[in-house]
């Protein structure tokens, strides 16, 4: 399949100019000008001018949750303690597909919802076992005495949370000292504290929220392959009252991946989008800074470089067309494919229906 007449195809980091893509076993075969461009036989797609990037990678959800937006926390836990595990699965998989919806290809989910090592287990298998779906264990966060994590086979990744209103760095120290299985950290959240120091000297793949980030912390994380993963929908929507300092992190060099933190406690959002247009407001980001964020260095910051964030070939066909000659527009999604196979046409696509990049 080749995807011809592309305005703008955002290779990541590139960017070509009047271009193609073509699609091979579902992998991307080839990039490259129009004037270099295969014959176009009739299944192939006309892009008519538009931008073509590809598919938002959120690398930092807590998707496995039964629920409960208006409830406490506690309420939150009890409520992932009493759904079924077929329930709690199902809840997942409609989250997912409305994530594709929006242009999201590749999620990241953690668990962190739980009283117990039951309830933890129930997230885990409730979690789905493929490809574009990665598992992440946090150590309950209704235990913040002593981290403990269960590491069932779909573990990709551990995580707690190193904050004034979590576990401290002596208490997780220890324990992850021990892992075999990469190490992502939740740091400064609520407060300054010493949760970027504690990752670097773990080797930990990213620290995540960042919101209290001093510049000691820019200062080391620029001297690291440590991915800053920042959530600026968080903090937002909590009313938190200050972003990451994106601006401070990205100008010292540092690796910005952005997600969507996408729980029903501070951060209800399932949007891609709508971070990347908070990145860009809030966070004085740049539009092309925030497609890499979102992608590229998202998918870096969950070990999924390899196949996906990128239109290099030999990767997963995982991209979109967007409703838009200028990627600086952040233009609506139009349609969404993985794996080379379209899975929707958005409203965007129906010039008759209302577009909304959110």
């Amino acid at each position: 399949m080749l995807i011809y007449n592309i305005g703008h195809l955002l290779q990541v980091p590139g960017i070509f100019q009047n271009a193609f893509l073509r699609v091979e076993n579902g992998k991307i075969a080839e990039v490259g000008l129009m004037s270099q461009a295969p014959a176009i036989q009739d299944q192939d797609i006309d892009a008519l001018g538009r931008v073509v990037m590809p598919g938002f990678v959120d690398c930092h959800t807590h998707l496995a949750h039964a629920g409960g937006m208006n409830g406490s926390f506690a309420g939150r836990c009890n409520a992932v303690e009493s759904i079924s595990e077929v329930d709690l699965r199902q809840a997942i998989e409609d989250r997912l597909s409305f994530m594709e919806s929006l242009g999201t290809t590749t999620v990241e989910i953690k668990t962190g919802y739980a009283n117990s090592d039951e309830a933890v287990r129930k997230c885990l298998a409730a979690i789905p076992k493929r490809l574009g779906v990665v598992a992440t264990e946090m150590s309950p966060l209704a235990n913040v005495t002593s981290p403990r994590w269960l590491l069932r086979e779909n573990v990709r990744f551990v995580d707690a949370l190193c904050d004034p209103e979590g576990l401290n760095p002596d208490q997780l120290r220890a324990p992850l000292r021990m892992m075999h299985t990469p190490i992502k950290l939740h740091v400064c959240v609520s407060a300054p504290g010493d949760g970027v120091p504690l990752a670097l000297d773990l080797n930990a793949v990213s620290v995540e929220h960042l919101l209290y980030a001093t510049q000691r912390d820019v200062d080391l994380l620029s001297r690291s392959k440590t991915i800053a993963v920042l959530l600026p929908a968080m903090a937002f929507l909590s009313k938190a009252g200050r972003f990451a300092p994106a601006r401070a992190l990205l100008d010292s060099g540092v690796a910005v991946a952005l997600a969507t933190d996408a729980n029903p406690g501070d951060s209800p959002t399932y949007s891609m989008p709508f971070v990347m247009q908070l990145a860009i407001g809030e966070m004085k980001m740049t539009a092309f800074e925030v497609i890499c964020a979102a992608t590229l260095n998202a998918a870096r910051a969950i070990h999924e470089d390899h196949r996906v964030g990128s239109l290099v070939p030999g990767k997963d066909a995982d991209f979109l067309i967007l409703a838009s000659k200028d990627y600086r527009d952040l233009p609506p999604v139009q349609r969404v494919f993985r794996s080379g196979r379209e899975c929707l046409r958005t409203c965007a696509a129906d010039a008759s229906a209302p577009a909304s990049f959110f």
